[in-house]
């Protein structure tokens, strides 16, 4: 009975305590479930906020976007625009350059036809009256011949009737007549007289007739009249052409030779190389001075064609074993050979400029360029008297130039040498040509921006993605919540 009381007891006392517990528990519960669900409502209203500002942000940084893409689609046009505008009017200028040059070619192109024409008539011309001068000739040396034999005759006739009316008078005389030798001696006084009749004749004649001009004169072919001309020099082909050919033109002009006899007296003069090449010519030039004086000019004149030469004088520089007037007379020659049918003051300019460029005494061709002569006579002294006052200054220099020597090597550098690009520009084009290119540089700026900007907009939408990710995943139970919360 004691034991049934007692075991009563304790069931009531463990009821007891275990109704306590519960009770405690179930405080404890609601309590712990008010905090949570205020640290949820806290969790969720600061989970609004953030996704509000998230909102925003995006919104702000989407504007953002747009903006800087309407912007940079602007500008990006207006460059296009500018570009296209820019190509437009290159292309006309180059089209009005175009028109301008193919008009000036046509221009040129029928003064060229004109002047060939002129050339052609007054060719025709001369040869017209070198047909006409040849037939003068050839019936003025049938008159002579013709005169020569009347001449003959009537001489014969003369002196048949003056011996026949000397024979009248003394009688027939034998062979060996002492009278002989006086009647001869007669006949000879009778013949200087008539002949001293005939010029008195002939210069009462010439007296009384009007002067003729040089064209009504008959050409003789051979003029002995005037001085006699001195020896001409011989010309073998080894020495230059061109000083032997002025003073050959000179003496031929001075003692008024024709052209047949200028043919004669240089084929003459000809020797070894020049008489080779004389004798390999057609006959059609070996009988025409002309042709035959421009054939030698190109075999053993310049060497160089005239634009050839032009381009040499533009990198024209002085030796070093080389004076300065040799110098100067070099860039003289190159000048008058280089630009033939110019003016003298250009070819004058042209060779002041290459002579002062080609100096090697840097210091005197810029004083002396400061000066600015017009002549080369001008440029040398101005040179020559900057050295000179250089050395009196500041004394003899000692170069500090040394000669190189390279060995010539047997390849092919023909490739090499001809592939060589010219180009000219002018200064609106070198204009266009930074504007584009400033413009493109520009462009390309843009765009790496856009780019730049376009990767820093998607970084940051990652990373709201990421936050907004985060913030959506279900929460692991908290260890303070038992199990027993769902118990009744």
């Amino acid at each position: 009975m004691i034991a049934d009381q007692d075991k009563k007891s304790m069931q009531q006392d463990i009821k007891k305590q275990k109704s306590d517990v519960q009770s405690q528990c179930s405080a404890q519960l609601t309590a712990k479930t008010e905090e949570l669900e205020e640290v949820l409502d806290s969790m969720q209203k600061s989970k609004n906020k953030l996704e509000q500002e998230l909102h925003y942000v995006k919104m702000e940084e989407r504007q953002r976007g747009d903006e800087l893409e309407s912007t940079l689609e602007s500008e990006r046009k207006e460059f296009e625009q500018h570009l296209i505008d820019m190509q437009h009017k290159m292309k006309k200028e180059m089209v009005q350059k175009n028109q301008k040059f193919e008009e000036s070619f046509y221009q040129l192109k029928s003064e060229r036809e004109m002047l060939m024409n002129k050339v052609e008539e007054q060719a025709r011309l001369i040869d017209s009256s070198r047909e006409k001068i040849k037939s003068q000739q050839e019936d003025l040396e049938l008159k002579d011949q013709q005169y020569a034999t009347k001449v003959q005759k009537l001489e014969e006739e003369y002196k048949t009737k003056t011996f026949s009316k000397l024979v009248e008078t003394t009688g027939n005389l034998a062979p060996d007549n002492v009278y002989r030798s006086k009647i001869i001696q007669m006949i000879d006084e009778d013949k200087t007289a008539v002949k001293i009749e005939e010029r008195q004749s002939s210069v009462s004649t010439v007296k009384s007739t009007p002067k003729t001009t040089l064209d009504e004169r008959p050409i003789s072919r051979y003029r002995n009249e005037g001085p006699i001309a001195p020896k001409l020099a011989t010309f073998d082909g080894k020495s230059e052409w061109k000083p032997y050919y002025l003073q050959f033109i000179h003496i031929a002009n001075k003692y008024n030779w024709d052209t047949q006899q200028k043919l004669d007296k240089l084929i003459e003069c000809l020797r070894e190389k020049a008489l080779n090449s004389f004798s390999t010519r057609p006959l059609s030039i070996q009988t025409d001075f002309k042709l035959l004086g421009d054939k030698l000019n190109q075999r053993f004149g310049n060497k160089d064609l005239p634009y050839t030469i032009r381009r040499q004088l533009q990198d024209v520089r002085q030796n070093g074993d080389e004076m300065i007037d040799e110098f100067a007379e070099r860039v003289q020659e190159m000048a008058t050979d280089g630009y033939i049918d110019t003016p003298e003051h250009v070819v004058e300019t042209i060779s002041v400029d290459a002579f002062l460029k080609g100096c090697t005494d840097k210091k005197a061709a810029l004083l002396a360029m400061e000066k600015n002569p017009t002549r080369m006579d001008q440029a040398l002294q101005f040179v020559k008297s900057s050295i000179h006052n250089q050395r009196v200054l500041l004394g003899y220099k000692k170069s500090d130039v040394r000669r190189v020597q390279f060995e010539k090597y047997d390849q092919d550098d023909s490739d090499g040498d001809s592939e060589i690009a010219v180009r000219v520009v002018n200064k609106k084009n070198q204009t266009m040509y930074l504007k584009q290119e400033t413009i493109e540089k520009r462009v390309l700026k843009t765009e790496q921006d856009i780019t730049g900007i376009s990767n820093n907009v998607g970084k940051i939408l990652k990373i709201l993605e990421s936050r907004s990710n985060d913030n959506r995943r279900p929460r692991s139970p908290s260890p303070n919540r038992s199990p027993a919360r769902t118990v009744t």
